[in-house]
């Protein structure tokens, strides 16, 4: 998409994985009632993963999408693309506003524009797992990565 898009800024909003696959079951939970219903698009490995545990499933979506997004990203000049934290971007909005504003400078675009939103907000930081769940999903996703979560 770069190569055809000459004047475009890829934001790729990094946030952390844990909340990611809790936000992913809760969907599950508060849309269909039941933990084992796929939601949303089917993705690459839907058909690997869709008779798996619900915990592994999203982990395994959540991690592979993350892989891949950040892989494609390596191949975008600098100046194209910017990668911003989450829960910095909540603590300081004018802080990820400017990073925006100055890339676009970067590609030699008017970007004069004053940020006139919140100071700050709070993020989604609490776990609302049960325990033996917050183990299933850091396991899950340790089995992939070799990561270890932390919420």
């Amino acid at each position: 998409m770069a190569d055809i898009l000459d004047s475009v800024l890829f934001i790729y909003m990094r946030h952390n994985s844990f909340y990611v696959i809790q936000s992913l079951l809760k969907i599950r939970l508060d849309y269909y009632g039941d933990l084992r219903a796929w939601h949303s698009y089917q993705s690459r490995g839907y058909f690997f993963s869709k008779g798996r545990d619900p915990y592994d499933q999203v982990a395994e979506r959540v991690y592979f999408t993350k892989v891949a997004v950040e892989k494609r990203l390596e191949r975008v000049a600098n100046e194209r693309k910017l990668v911003v934290n989450y829960e910095e971007s909540c603590w300081q909005p004018g802080k990820a506003f400017e990073q925006i504003t100055d890339r676009f400078q970067q590609q030699g675009h008017p970007a004069d524009w004053s940020y006139a939103g919140a100071v700050s907000s709070k993020t989604a930081r609490r776990v609302s797992l049960e325990k033996s769940e917050v183990e299933q999903v850091v396991a899950a996703y340790r089995q992939l990565s070799g990561e270890t979560l932390a919420p």
